[in-house]
């Protein structure tokens, strides 16, 4: 995954974004895509190697060839406790947290287009604003930016929800107990690094709750500004 070029596409949306909304992509960038980029490989880049199961049958002393390790019962382990890896589901959580501001991008990429072939046409048009880099939250792009952080809030909520609901819990198990097959018993299989891990679910968890109050506070901003600025046009009318 190039996540330079999310970041530069992202960066685009910067400049059309409100205040709080350049602090949720802030906190996106430095607490979420950088941690994911240079933290999380390497502390999750032993989980399946270091996830060691005591396959010993008992009865049988360690000198018999019963005690061979069981094949297969690692991997089948490993795949039922952990079915799809932490960094994989925050990687593809931040795909699914990112897309609809790509859409924002493409919204005002598709503005500035209409703006370029009306002034080609000899439509009228403000110069000024045909030059301005920043266009304003208002009209159909309101919409769209909206519905983009309301759909970035459903995504975060889907994300925490199935964290919990794959992981029965957000703390990472020392101990796990296995009886699937082709274990030959149920099974102690060891985490590694378990404190270290748990610390870490517990910060991206945190940060991606922060994340969810900042789009909760951007779109009550973008509402009421927009119920104030009808109540205004209503008054110049009258």
């Amino acid at each position: 995954m190039d996540w330079g070029t999310l970041q530069e596409v992202l960066g685009g949306v910067n400049k059309h974004s409100t205040s709080i909304g350049k602090i949720w992509l802030t906190v996106l960038f430095i607490f979420r895509i950088m941690i994911l980029v240079v933290a999380a490989e390497r502390v999750w880049g032993d989980e399946q190697d270091d996830f060691v199961c005591n396959t010993l049958q008992p009865g049988c002393r360690q000198d018999f060839v019963c005690n061979t390790l069981q094949p297969g019962c690692r991997n089948v382990c490993y795949d039922h406790f952990f079915p799809i890896s932490h960094i994989r589901l925050w990687a593809l959580q931040l795909i699914f947290v990112s897309t609809p501001a790509l859409l924002v991008a493409m919204h005002v990429a598709y503005t500035r287009h209409e703006r370029k072939r009306r002034f080609r046409n000899g439509e009228k048009i403000d110069i000024e604003e045909l030059k301005n880099e920043k266009i304003h939250i208002r009209g159909p792009l309101w919409w769209t930016y909206t519905s983009s952080i309301f759909f970035r809030l459903i995504f975060e909520a889907v994300f925490m929800y199935v964290f919990y609901y794959m992981y029965d819990g957000y703390q990472m198990p020392r101990l796990v107990k296995c009886d699937a097959w082709p274990c030959p018993n149920t099974v102690d299989c060891f985490v590694s690094r378990p404190t270290e891990k748990t610390t870490f679910t517990i910060f991206m968890l945190a940060v991606s709750g922060i994340c969810m109050v900042l789009n909760l506070a951007e779109l009550c901003y973008l509402v009421i500004k927009i119920c104030m600025r009808g109540p205004r046009k209503t008054t110049v009318l009258k």
